[in-house]
């Protein structure tokens, strides 16, 4: 075994340890504290044509765009409130998007476009309002005519917008009272143009056309239990578009588009998803575990395991890149990087610090003496007794001896055998609890925690 030095991936102040590549075999995914996006919603999308897309974030009032590598690449300014949601398209057909935003004041609606020097961005039409602020935004074209905005506001009433030259009108709103919970517009046909789908919590689906200058309800189904999902896939290279819904039970209904009308193909329990379940298009169903997250494709009559997401968690993911945006159970947003080595997180009294070099040993991490030592503030005198500033007191180790001296006289109990490897000692993190802090270690979030402990120092008399 190899000594492995700790290495810093300096992203927004997070700094991770560097294991041995094999411990897992494959990439794990933990949180990083900036940008702190907190509840705002986000959107995914290159907006400035720059070949990867961006993250935009609308807050306090401002649209904020960050590139891949989270640096500000544009501000949108000019809303009135809280932006409530986000959505992106090339409403106007001139080749470039444009950013739709929803706020709180009265529920306006803005349109805002790049200039043509690409620079800043403008306002290019009045607002609309909804009176309701929205909560959710889907853009996508009903016909060749028609480039539509499809708003839920908070009150889960669902409205049909389109966009006409340079202003927004509304040309259809679901049934006052009806609960709309999922929507999207899907292309189930192949014709480029899209159907409005969505969903009630209650056990219902509908599809809805755009003709003649109105929607139609053209298909609709009652599968048994609430929704907790809706899935679907455009239609593509001669094969129908299809939609997916996963019930409270787990159960998953999946039909194709065929003779204009929903057909089922499938409907079988899924007992292979777990508490929090979610739909990611181009990537499929996904499901959280206790290990993280698993992405499925949905069979006729079974799921088929895509690919697995270590670490991450959430109940709504949004991907960015080699990145994944992940909302918790609060609302709250936060960047997930992927990390291709093990790692580790350490924390001096709830504060992120560079951690010491380590040795690691099967599951095993062992911690650099000398820089344990610093990052505690505890001094070192020949390099293996730890003395504790305030008391004086010191604690020895042995190599490879599973115990610590204290006084020089009494035998102290370590978790591990502390080892020398190059010259270099490396320790067990419970040896911290001799010297006045107490470690704790959570494998589950790889996050090692020191916090001050002087007990075992009251407690012990010389």
């Amino acid at each position: 075994m190899n000594v492995r030095q700790c290495f810093l991936a300096a992203i927004a102040a997070v700094v991770f340890l560097a294991f041995s590549a094999g411990a897992l075999g494959a990439a794990r995914f933990v949180p990083i504290p900036e940008p702190d996006l907190g509840d705002a919603p986000v959107v995914t999308s290159d907006v400035l044509d720059l070949g990867s897309e961006q993250m935009l974030v609308g807050r306090d009032g401002e649209v904020t765009i960050y590139d891949e590598e989270f640096a500000v690449r544009g501000i949108i300014r000019g809303f009135l409130g809280q932006v409530t949601a986000l959505a992106v398209d090339d409403l106007t057909g001139d080749g470039r998007v444009e950013v739709v935003a929803a706020t709180d004041n009265a529920g306006a609606l803005y349109v805002y476009a790049r200039n043509s020097d690409g620079t800043q961005w403008s306002r290019i039409a009045e607002p609309y309002y909804l009176w309701q602020p929205a909560q959710t935004l889907i853009t996508g074209a009903l016909s060749g005519q028609m480039h539509s905005i499809v708003a839920v506001d908070e009150e889960k009433q669902l409205r049909v917008l389109y966009w006409d030259d340079s202003s927004l009108s509304e040309t259809w709103k679901s049934v006052s009272g009806q609960q709309v919970r999922w929507a999207a517009l899907v292309d189930l046909a192949g014709s480029g143009f899209r159907k409005l789908v969505f969903t009630e919590p209650t056990g219902y689906i509908a599809v809805y056309a755009y003709a003649d200058g109105e929607m139609h309800l053209v298909s609709e189904r009652y599968p048994w239990g609430p929704i907790l999902m809706l899935g679907w896939k455009h239609a593509a290279e001669g094969l129908p578009g299809e939609l997916y819904v996963v019930t409270g039970e787990h159960m998953v209904y999946y039909w194709q588009w065929k003779d204009s009308d929903m057909q089922l193909k499938g409907s079988f329990e899924a007992e292979a998803l777990g508490r929090r379940i979610g739909w990611v298009p181009n990537r499929g169903l996904w499901s959280t575990t206790p290990e993280g997250v698993q992405f499925f494709s949905i069979e006729s009559s079974d799921l088929t395991l895509q690919e697995r997401k270590k670490g991450l968690t959430g109940i709504a993911l949004e991907p960015l890149a080699d990145h994944w945006l992940a909302q918790d159970s609060g609302g709250m947003w936060q960047v997930w990087r992927p990390v291709d080595l093990e790692y580790l997180q350490v924390f001096v009294e709830g504060q992120m610090r560079p951690p010491p070099a380590l040795y690691w040993d099967g599951d095993l991490a062992y911690l650099c003496l000398e820089d344990l030592a610093a990052l505690l503030d505890i001094a070192v005198q020949d390099g293996r007794v730890l003395v504790h500033p305030r008391t004086g007191r010191s604690v020895a180790v042995e190599p490879n001896e599973r115990w610590a001296t204290y006084a020089e006289k009494t035998a102290l109990p370590l978790e591990q055998a502390p080892i020398v490897e190059d010259g270099v000692v490396f320790v067990p993190p419970d040896i911290a609890g001799y010297v006045g802090w107490r470690a704790e270690y959570d494998p589950d979030k790889r996050r090692l925690e020191f916090e001050p402990s002087l007990d075992w120092f009251d407690s012990k008399q010389d």
